[in-house]
């Protein structure tokens, strides 16, 4: 009876992770919310290149359709040196959990990003490929972005602990543009709180940039 006390309280009082599938900064995962399940995702990242700082955000909400099936809406806003921080534009976004093989776990998340004022509007496609390595995982993102190939992929040695560290990189596949290299740290404080931060480098764009991304989040009851 006491031992099944303790594992009584162990459970009431360590937060209950959740599967919302935004379990890096850069990448994207197989995991989807449930169905009528709502979370706030933000998405910062500030870039540092001959002595000065980029910032971009994306705040979005995520939501469960039905299994497997899931939507997103998010928009993006962006300072650049100098100037004030501006509304760019709005994407919506659709993610869907195709099978597994072996295994591997396949998805595919697609976004069609409608620009502000004149600007010309994006798409961009994934396809996603996630893999258990023990207890943690293996993600790789491979796909179009505004016209052009990229990729993306991530690793965590843990993906159920309540804090745990990973690595991922994210970049096009043409000469010329910039290559991301980060290491995160990834924790759940509480079951609707997901606290995410990483350091890295771009590279690619001459002198090797400065970078730094957060997320956060939240999950509505």
């Amino acid at each position: 009876m006491k031992r099944i006390a303790a594992v009584l309280l162990f459970f009431c009082a360590a937060p209950l992770l959740a599967h919302h599938g935004k379990d890096f900064l850069m990448v994207e995962s197989y995991e989807l919310p449930h169905p009528n399940n709502i979370y706030f995702v933000s998405s910062e990242m500030f870039s540092r290149s001959h002595g000065e700082t980029t910032f971009t955000t994306e705040p979005s909400l995520l939501f469960g359709i039905v299994d497997r099936f899931a939507g997103e809406v998010h928009v993006h806003v962006v300072k650049f040196p100098g100037e004030s921080l501006q509304y760019e534009a709005i994407a919506p976004a659709l993610h869907y959990q195709i099978a597994s093989f072996s295994q591997w776990n396949l998805a595919v998340a697609a976004e069609y990003e409608i620009a502000r004022h004149s600007e010309e509007n994006a798409f961009a496609v994934r396809f996603i490929a996630a893999r258990a390595i023990g207890n943690g995982q293996i993600v790789v993102n491979v796909g179009v972005d505004d016209r052009r190939p990229a990729y993306a992929i991530g690793f965590r040695p843990q993906m159920e602990a309540q804090t745990a560290w990973g690595i991922e990189a994210q970049g096009r596949f043409e000469r010329g543009d910039e290559h991301q290299l980060i290491l995160g740290i990834y924790t759940q404080p509480t079951d609707r709180l997901t606290f995410k931060a990483g350091a890295g480098v771009g590279l690619g764009l001459g002198k090797p940039s400065a970078v730094v991304r957060t997320g956060v989040v939240w999950h509505f009851r």
